[in-house]
């Protein structure tokens, strides 16, 4: 029986989730499907089917972890030197002459008189050409042997020829827009708003559920929240903030488009005190899952390590022990120096992702818990109350947040107090004390 090849593209580095998806989106109308991965093609998964029908095509194209789809008619080597791409037009010109054994798509099948097509082409590594120059080139091979009218917007077919390192993939993309594009909310577009399918994929590895508790400190457009609200079901409860009010009111917005202003609640907060925009919430989060600014427009290094520091312990109040955090950052290196000298998170993955031109690193942590910690907070808690006894005030039974707040009073009156004393003394002062000893 003749099996069909599809070419499914993400992130590179998240092809495990869109196996995982693709897994539970064919099992029942597909059970022979088979998923691969082959290390050359970075983000894409091949994903081999008995049939091709609407339910699989459905199927696949309702996938949230998925960028392109293209059913596949061939994977090639790419010509090497500095006319690679006029060798790969010339082998591909000669299939499609012959009209055996044909590499590129087929057009005159699409069952429209005159079609009009459109070549795509994403393209990673370096190369003698551009995007733009194979999009040109392969255009105007199809436009030659097939007779079909190439068309920028609103084609009736898109042929992609992406160029992943050394390999060319070649086939019809089986539906127009972009996936992750479609899910893009049009309310509210911040300039480096997360692709929905990357927030997925975050999603998927913290290991949420429906009913669960999440939360985003770094809420941006809303996509993580309002992905999960799309996927999980509004059970659960959601919680967004950002400082910036003009952020909120677009994300508000965006969550208010998709029926879901109810189901999501957004604040303004500050990541490095996220109990003091949800005071109930503090260990009570099932799951953290962002995307900080990447500190491109933050400023000083000094800022990324307070803002990364602060984070990390006001996310540690509020996750359950067990609990995890998602979080994708471009500065890895401080991130993770955070994330281990805090001694309350386990760093359970970190692995880097290609978005646009930039590779972030995404980290898994896991909310663990700290016996040194806990101790060291229990025993401020027993010199809190000794203190307060000693000024002659009958101390309450405290709560955890209120032993913090008199434990952080607490230190700055001590270090006041050390200061004071060893700061050295005013010079006028030591002028005024010689001349009363002289007299």
């Amino acid at each position: 029986m003749a099996t069909i090849d599809f070419a499914l593209s993400t992130n590179a580095n998240l092809e495990d989730v869109m196996i995982f998806e693709a897994t539970a989106a064919l099992s029942s109308i597909a059970p022979n499907h088979s998923c691969r991965v082959d290390p050359q093609l970075a983000g894409l998964v091949l994903v081999t089917v008995d049939h091709d029908d609407a339910a699989v095509r459905d199927a696949l194209c309702g996938m949230r972890s998925v960028l392109h789809i293209v059913r596949l008619t061939a994977i090639l080597d790419l010509p090497q030197g500095p006319d690679a791409l006029s060798q790969l037009c010339a082998q591909l010109d000669g299939t499609a002459a012959s009209g055996s054994n044909r590499l590129l798509p087929d057009l005159t099948r699409v069952g429209q008189a005159r079609a009009s097509f459109r070549v795509c082409c994403d393209r990673i590594g370096t190369h003698a050409f551009r995007s733009v120059d194979v999009e040109r080139v392969i255009g105007e091979l199809i436009h030659e042997r097939q007779g079909i009218p190439g068309r920028m917007k609103d084609a009736d077919v898109i042929v992609r020829v992406d160029v992943l390192g050394n390999k060319v993939v070649i086939g019809e993309q089986i539906h127009h827009a972009e996936l992750a594009k479609k899910r893009v909310h049009p309310e509210f577009i911040r300039d480096a708003s997360l692709r929905p399918n990357v927030a997925f994929a975050m999603l998927h590895l913290s290991g949420y559920q429906p009913g669960q508790f999440l939360m985003d400190p770094f809420v941006g457009s809303g996509t993580i929240l309002l992905e999960a609200a799309i996927r999980f079901g509004t059970r659960g409860r959601f919680v967004g903030m950002d400082r910036s009010e003009r952020v909120v009111a677009g994300a508000r917005a965006n969550a208010a488009s998709l029926g879901l202003a109810d189901h999501v609640q957004l604040v303004c907060g500050n990541a490095r005190a996220l109990h003091l925009a949800a005071r109930d919430a503090k260990g009570q989060v099932d799951a953290i899952v962002c995307n900080p600014p990447w500190g491109i427009r933050i400023g000083k290094q000094d800022d990324v390590d307070d803002l990364y520091r602060g984070f990390l312990n006001s996310a540690a109040e509020m996750l359950k022990t067990g609990g995890r955090a998602v979080v994708l950052v471009i500065r890895w290196e401080s991130f993770l120096q955070h994330a281990r000298c805090s001694g309350r998170w386990r760093v359970t993955e970190a692995r880097p992702i290609r978005t646009g031109d930039m590779i972030p690193v995404l980290f898994v942590l896991e909310r663990v818990d700290d016996t040194l910690w806990t101790g060291i907070k229990s025993g401020i808690h027993r010199l809190v109350v000794l203190c307060r006894e000693g000024d002659g005030v009958v101390a309450p039974v405290a709560s955890a947040e209120s032993t913090d707040d008199a434990a952080v009073s607490l230190t700055r009156r001590a270090d006041h107090d050390h200061d004071a004393h060893n700061a050295p003394e005013d010079p006028s002062s030591q002028r005024s004390h010689r001349r009363r000893v002289s007299q």
